[in-house]
């Protein structure tokens, strides 16, 4: 079995878990959040995926490129 045979889960270096948590939560909409032993966040998605938040201020907002996307019907 080959890796792309697995789920991928996207994780996302945040400085400041206060703040992740109240985008992921109250401007995204994401429940069922799962704190995790280093501090961060996991929240469930469809298709039983999930994204993950951890705290990471020296690496939090150094990608520029997308890490994480949601297809959606309509926005």
């Amino acid at each position: 079995m080959g890796l792309s045979d697995n789920r991928v889960i996207p994780a996302i270096a945040v400085s400041d878990m206060s703040r992740a948590r109240e985008f992921y939560e109250g401007t995204l909409g994401l429940s069922d959040g799962e704190e995790r032993p280093d501090g961060g966040m996991r929240y469930r998605c469809g298709g039983g995926t999930s994204i993950r938040a951890y705290p990471s201020p020296q690496n939090a907002g150094k990608s520029t490129a997308t890490l994480a996307g949601f297809e959606v019907a309509d926005i």
